[in-house]
């Protein structure tokens, strides 16, 4: 049962817990491939990492619209 999915307050909490993560995901990987040497190639990595965790947002907000 999808009940309390189906709360709006609580689908704000659920797409919290699911995109947060992956914007601090990426934002650490960027910084530990800034601090192994990567910093000539940070234009590439960072819009990478965000590009990856951007669709994972966007992929959360329709799996929770759908709940």
């Amino acid at each position: 049962d999808y009940a309390l999915a189906s709360n709006p307050l609580v689908q704000i909490v659920l797409l919290a817990l699911i995109a947060l993560p992956l914007w601090k995901g990426a934002h650490h990987l960027r910084h530990l491939a800034i601090d192994h040497g990567g910093a000539d190639r940070d234009a590439f990595v960072a819009p990478l990492l965000y590009v990856v965790a951007s669709v994972g947002s966007v992929m959360s907000i329709v799996s929770v619209i759908r709940l």
